[in-house]
């Protein structure tokens, strides 16, 4: 504390400011109330026993509620100096002037000079769109007229303060502070000042604001020394950091990102005339994976918790936002793994022996220790030592033939510099003794969840696989692609997708032997290229679909299993009609639905031919429900992805009560159930395409009924004397319309 009390000392012995003027209008206690921030920050009476006493119970609207005090909604006036450059506020975009349509900035109440520091920081957020913000310096005294509007969309309570208007802020002094005066520095904190372990929490979830100093640090600007990096998330938009006290453990903090020099989404056509700052100049912001830090920035909270999951309740934490490129010094940076050998080119047998090699640098002055790879299989394991015999950081070494063939071979590469830093890469890959004989060999990864093939992403791979062509479709490239299925019962990782010539004599339900393949890893997702392949069972049948809810693949692990393996979901309601795009942007003509909960939505491509590039806009609504949607289990750009392969794929639209009262069904079927024939009936008011089909339970066509121009009342007998008692779903689609419904069919 002997640091924070000489800065209290330093503040009280400095020399206020002029007297502020007035700023807002009307009458003061009436009309605004002239207040100082620690006003603003102050928790209500009894709010600090009631947080202390909640701990990790208290929901998040429990802990906005005890936070709120009676000056929420109202108009202040206060006068402070301006502690962050208004100009490297990134949260916003910008409008048709160029201007960002929302400035954060960060303040302390001139009171502080008298009365210390503690309390008396806050956030300015300038909604007003009219870059009155942008004119003023880091050292400028003015005094503001705003609302107290604190932020909860995002489960937080950022305080924020709220100019009135485009004249709300005013020069108070001429004569700004100068950069280095106590006045606008930092206070040096330790993180157990901000955040507190909370008793009894799960693992992963230990930290909760420290609430006795809540009011104290609330918008406040603050310095901590020595953290420890605990993890660096790279993100081509906004990157998140994880720091931790000594060791790397409980209290945690995480960085935010108000000021452009901390996040990679504003180029320099972001700033008005192109005038960029240098931090965005310079290039991106990369993550620090781990390390030693010294951090100093401005505190809010945000509800936003990184990512990391460490607080208690969720995002109940503060999140520190530094501004300038030098408020965070790196004082400890590990070694880098520039590559490693990931895996073998090409098969690589149990009898072989399997040379690796890895390119370090050491970092921060220090030099590499060692390093070490550490490899396992289910055969056994050891470490090699890798030895860098040219001294120029490549170590090199042999993983000695050991593993039986189809085991997984795990490697972990461990780099260990003279400051006793480690970096960490890990892989796997798989051996095999003779050609490949299944998809789940090609497919399985190591842990059994999200990965790439762990064959690697070779040529002319020998095989003796046998399989059957489940589906196959054309995409909008005119590429075809077969969905190739090995398990009747659709066990894990037994489907895999395939390129293959337009005018190959292959179809849907045939048995396929392939011996050679190409096998392509693109953008995460599995395929084989160039297949040489015979037809050995013409017409054996498909398989169908596998019927499973949505739930079961919101996980990435989980949906891994599933690839490419043809997939039915019913019963599904449509939650986003345009996943990448807005009202005037059409994006890629993706969307989402889901059998339960929207946690459990799964995103649907159009990639399919069959498909219009506005399908989802023109025949789709948030909140429809629909009996069923059906495809192969797709991944690119970091989504897994259903891919209807025919427009029959996306069932009909289920008919609200107001359909059925208005009259406006246009299909039935009779008699129903039925022992070996129905007669479908329905009205076409104008002459339209129509086409009306059967499907049994997998989504399979069993019959196409009708499928051109009609007009007026139609009646269309179906024969199901040669198909087998159950529920079929009947489909028609007219105009803008689809219709479907169930028909029983019983002997």
């Amino acid at each position: 504390m002997r640091l924070l009390a000489t800065l209290a000392l330093a503040f009280v012995l400095s020399v206020p400011a002029a007297s502020a003027q007035q700023v807002c209008s009307g009458t003061e206690g009436t009309d605004f109330q002239r207040v100082t921030l620690r006003d603003v920050n102050a928790l209500p009476d009894g709010s600090l026993a009631a947080l202390n006493a909640g701990g990790a119970n208290l929901a998040t609207s429990e802990i906005q509620a005890l936070l709120a005090n009676d000056l929420v909604g109202e108009t202040i006036e206060f006068t402070s100096v301006i502690l962050s450059d208004p100009t490297l506020s990134g949260l916003a975009s910008t409008n048709d002037a160029g201007i960002p349509n929302r400035v954060h900035y960060f303040v302390r109440d001139v009171t502080a000079f008298t009365d210390g520091p503690l309390g008396f920081g806050a956030q300015i957020v300038d909604n007003t769109g009219s870059g009155l913000s942008a004119q003023f310096f880091v050292g400028d005294i003015v005094t503001i007229c705003g609302v107290v509007a604190p932020f909860l969309g995002t489960g937080g309570y950022s305080m924020q303060i709220n100019p009135v208007d485009a004249n709300a802020i005013q020069l108070t002094d001429d004569d700004p502070i100068p950069l280095g005066d106590p006045r606008i520095a930092p206070l040096g904190v330790s993180l157990g000042d901000l955040h507190t372990a909370v008793p009894g929490a799960p693992a992963g979830a230990e930290t909760q604001i420290n609430w006795n100093n809540y009011s104290n640090y609330v918008g406040g600007y603050v310095r901590l020394k020595g953290v420890e990096i605990v993890q660096g998330v790279p993100d081509a938009n906004r990157p998140d950091v994880l720091y931790a006290g000594a060791g790397g453990e409980a209290p945690f903090i995480n960085q935010y990102d108000v000021s452009v020099c901390y996040r990679n989404d504003r180029q320099a056509d972001y700033f008005p005339g192109g005038d960029a700052p240098d931090c965005v100049d310079d290039g991106p912001f990369n993550v620090p994976a781990v390390g030693f830090a010294n951090l100093q920035g401005f505190l809010i909270y945000q509800g936003d918790d990184g990512g990391f999951d460490y607080a208690t309740p969720d995002a109940a934490n503060f999140v520190i936002n530094p501004i300038l490129p030098e408020d965070l010094v790196i004082t400890g940076a590990p070694p880098t793994i520039n590559s490693f050998t990931a895996g073998p080119e090409g098969i690589l047998s149990p009898s072989d022996p399997f040379p690796i090699e890895a390119s370090v640098q050491a970092n921060g002055g220090a030099t590499i220790a060692a390093v070490v790879v550490n490899y396992g299989s289910p055969s056994g394991g050891d470490a090699v030592i890798l030895e860098d015999g040219d001294g120029d950081g490549t170590f090199t070494g042999t993983i000695p033939a050991f593993a039986s063939s189809g085991e997984f071979v795990n490697l972990t590469y461990t780099v260990t510099d003279s400051n006793g830093l480690n970096a960490f890469a890990t892989t796997s890959y798989r051996v095999f003794d003779g050609p490949l004989t299944s998809i789940t060999q090609i497919q399985e990864t190591a842990n059994g969840g999200e990965g790439d093939s762990p064959v690697g992403d070779i040529d002319a791979v020998a095989m003796n696989i046998v399989a059957i062509v489940n589906d196959d479709f054309v995409d909008d490239g005119g590429n075809r692609t077969l969905i190739l299925q090995e398990d009747p019962n659709f066990g894990q990782f037994t489907g895999i997708a395939a390129f293959v010539d337009i005018a190959d004599p292959v179809a849907v339900g045939d048995e396929i032997t392939i011996t050679q393949a190409n096998i392509n890893e693109s953008f995460g997702f599995t395929r084989l290229e160039s297949l040489t392949y015979t037809v050995t069972n013409a017409g054996a049948g498909a398989y169908g679909y596998f019927t499973i809810p949505t739930g079961s693949i919101a996980n990435p692990d989980d949906a891994e299993k599933f690839e490419s393996m043809l997939l039915r979901f019913n019963d599904v309601t449509i939650t986003d009609v345009n996943a990448d795009g807005d009202d005037t942007d059409d994006g890629f003509g993706e969307w989402q639905f889901t059998t339960g909960s929207e946690a459990e939505e799964l995103r649907v491509d159009d990639l399919a031919e069959a498909f219009e590039t506005d399908y989802n806009i023109n025949n789709l609504v948030v909140g429809q429900q629909r009996d069923f949607v059906q495809g192969f289990l797709f991944f690119s750009f970091g989504n897994f992805k259903l891919i209807p392969t025919d427009a029959a794929d996306v069932g009909m639209a289920v008919a609200g009560e107001d359909d059925l009262v208005q009259g406006r069904r246009l299909l039935q079927a009779y008699p129903n159930p039925t022992s070996d024939a129905a007669t479908f009936t329905y009205t076409l008011d104008a002459a339209t395409e129509v086409q009306l089909a059967v499907y049994d339970v997998t989504g399979r066509r069993v019959a196409l009924l009708a499928d051109g121009v009609q007009a007026g009342e139609q009646r269309v007998r179906f024969d199901a004397s040669n198909l087998a008692p159950g529920v079929y779903v009947y489909r028609l689609a007219a105009a803008d319309r689809v219709e479907t419904g169930k028909l029983v069919l019983a002997r």
